[in-house]
């Protein structure tokens, strides 16, 4: 699993189609948290599972800058995101951040 993560609209999804040709890319993945999340179920789970898999890349937005959320679900979805995306960045074969549609290799 590679997890590939930027700013909403830095080229992620560009950057994993040119540099990981053949894997399946799992998008906005943050928001597949939130869907989870609002349906009952446990995304740690779901994050359980995609670390197992070979060949996928996960792209996540770096949403943990700016602004606290002053709702408490958005606050849940965020720090649960954050928390899935260090979690799967700590299982990943590789991890870059795309920006402006240039990536670097973090690990």
């Amino acid at each position: 699993m590679v997890l590939i993560t930027g700013g909403r609209y830095a080229g992620k999804l560009d950057y994993a189609r040119r540099c990981f040709p053949g894997y399946r890319i799992c998008g906005r993945y943050q928001e597949r948290v939130r869907e989870l999340l609002d349906g009952g179920s446990d995304p740690w789970a779901e994050a359980a599972l995609l670390i197992e898999e070979e060949k996928v890349a996960v792209l996540m937005d770096e949403i943990g800058c700016g602004l606290v959320p002053v709702d408490a679900d958005d606050r849940l979805f965020r720090e649960t995101a954050g928390r899935i995306g260090c979690y799967l960045a700590e299982h990943a074969e590789e991890v870059h951040r795309v920006v402006l549609g240039i990536g670097m290799r973090l690990r």
